[in-house]
């Protein structure tokens, strides 16, 4: 019980500061406005939609700080240490707070997108609600277009009630976005989401290649 206590104030309190921290960024460069965000990206095998409310700075267009809801949806073949477990269902849905910014219409186009969300996944024979840290990275191509890569840990130390057989989920990703103007980003990634077990073996819950849009209205 007091674990679970420990855990639940440790993420309200990373929540609380995140929102500060948004509010604070916010607050320093003058002038912000409320704004919308809506993600989706699709693939053979996933599927993903993310909705968030907060806040842009003026004079960073196409930026977002805020709460957000997202769910990822995949039906893939799952493997363990390279045995199929056939085809299965896994889903995670995550709720939190999401900042980021893609300065991807300059002549050096980069950016960050940072995520802190408590989620829940749930597949065949296996499930877990805890909090999730998530980070991609961009960096310049050319003039509108960036490559990214990143990751998405889901810990055991960081789960209200976990499977006490698997250290982390993690969830990588890297890809190209190209942003045609502000608040508008177009990209194609390939996605990998896996497991890994107190023995270091590999649970693979599905992978695959990915086309999204990305919106900041």
């Amino acid at each position: 019980m007091m674990t679970f206590q420990r855990k639940t104030r440790m993420f309200v309190g990373a929540l609380a500061l995140s929102v500060t921290a948004t509010g604070w960024s916010a607050e320093r460069r003058v002038e912000s406005e409320t704004t919308f965000m809506a993600e989706y990206q699709t693939g053979s095998d996933i599927d993903f939609w993310s909705v968030g409310l907060g806040v842009q700075p003026n004079d960073q267009p196409g930026s977002f700080g805020g709460i957000f809801y997202s769910k990822m949806t995949l039906n893939d073949e799952q493997s363990f240490e390279g045995t199929s477990l056939g085809e299965r269902e896994t889903t995670i849905d995550s709720f939190g707070v999401r900042g980021f910014s893609v300065s991807g219409t300059g002549d050096s186009p980069y950016g960050a997108d940072m995520r802190i969300a408590l989620s829940e996944t749930k597949t065949q024979g296996y499930s877990r609600t805890g909090v999730e840290i998530g980070a991609n990275f961009y960096g310049p191509l050319a003039g509108r277009l960036t490559w990214f890569c990143g990751a998405t840990l889901r810990p055991e130390f960081l789960s209200f009630d976990w499977n006490s057989d698997v250290i982390t989920e993690i969830g990588v990703n890297v890809g190209v976005d190209y942003r045609p103007i502000p608040g508008v980003g177009l990209f194609a990634k390939y996605y990998y989401e896996n497991m890994l077990t107190d023995d270091l073996d590999s649970w693979n819950l599905g992978s695959g290649a990915l086309i999204g849009l990305n919106l900041v209205l």
